[in-house]
């Protein structure tokens, strides 16, 4: 968020030489992305799209593929980036057509 936040701010013409131009693009050169937010974010997308009526090892599997470490708590999945900080609350046992998109949707508000 901070590092896309930068990056808008320098785009819409901090004048080049500043000392805030400087410390900005040092920040974004020390800082640099994979670039791969949107394909995760499709890739999340497409997982939960077929909405399965619960968490199964495929999913897990996709998931972890992804970076994301689900782990069960009670009724509940757990995600988080590589097990650690932030997480995102999903149902093992999603209730309504809608559970999978409203998955995708906690899980890329809550972590992306």
């Amino acid at each position: 968020m901070i590092i896309e936040g930068l990056e808008k701010y320098l785009s819409r013409g901090v004048q080049d030489g500043t000392r805030r131009n400087r410390i900005i693009e040092e920040i974004l050169e020390m800082n640099q992305t994979s670039g791969r937010k949107e394909e995760v974010i499709t890739e999340i997308k497409r997982i939960f799209h077929a909405n399965p009526r619960s968490i199964n090892q495929e999913i897990i599997s996709q998931m972890e593929a992804l970076g994301l470490v689900l782990t069960l708590e009670g009724k509940h999945y757990k995600v988080s980036i590589g097990g650690e900080g932030i997480t995102a609350t999903i149902p093992s046992t999603p209730g309504d057509s809608r559970s999978g998109k409203n998955s995708a949707s906690n899980i890329i508000k809550s972590l992306l």
